[in-house]
């Protein structure tokens, strides 16, 4: 393959493999949105699974792998996530309430990618815009989720108390306490 080469010569190691993985989840993650708009018994376990995998090992690929460098960005990472958040993302239908903090967040998305000019190494720059690019995917699924009733009582079942707070459950009984 003639971009192999070339991959390794901007610091990058990356395998066809990689790349038949990645290929195939965006040719599915269509067909799969327009599946589970029709069905939204298994479009709520998405959501559960989009609850449970931040916190389970990481199923993610990179792309273009630059692990032995420093710093938080170990290369164009794609992860079983961000597969589950375009399938979301296609499956709702559009809402008309905009995404909080778009402005603060196109700014600072500017600003990164401007940065990617002076870096040392824009291809490690670049790594970071993409995580951050991800990240922004996974906030825009879930705040346009958010206007769905059953979302946050599927995400965070067994919580008492909104996302984001800390709350345990305890149960006595019939009783419950939570922090």
């Amino acid at each position: 393959m003639k971009w192999i080469p070339f991959i390794a010569a901007v610091g990058g190691v990356s395998t066809p493999v990689k790349w038949t993985v990645f290929i195939a989840a965006v040719a599915l993650a269509y067909p799969t949105g327009l599946w589970l708009r029709g069905r939204p018994l298994f479009r709520m376990y998405v959501w559960t699974l989009v609850g449970f995998l931040p916190f389970y090992s990481r199923l993610d690929i990179a792309l273009l792998s630059f692990a032995g460098r420093p710093g938080d960005t170990w290369g164009l990472e794609v992860a079983m996530l961000d597969w589950l958040a375009v399938a979301l993302l296609l499956a709702e239908r559009a809402r008309s309430r905009p995404v909080p903090y778009r402005f603060a967040l196109g700014l600072y998305l500017v600003v990164a990618l401007v940065s990617m000019t002076q870096a040392d190494w824009p291809l490690g720059a670049f790594g970071y815009v993409w995580k951050l690019g991800r990240m922004y995917l996974i906030y825009f699924v879930i705040c346009r989720a958010g206007t769905d009733r059953r979302v946050p009582s599927i995400t965070g079942s067994g919580c008492p108390a909104p996302p984001g707070r800390l709350s345990i459950k305890i149960h006595l009984g019939s009783s419950s306490t939570s922090w």
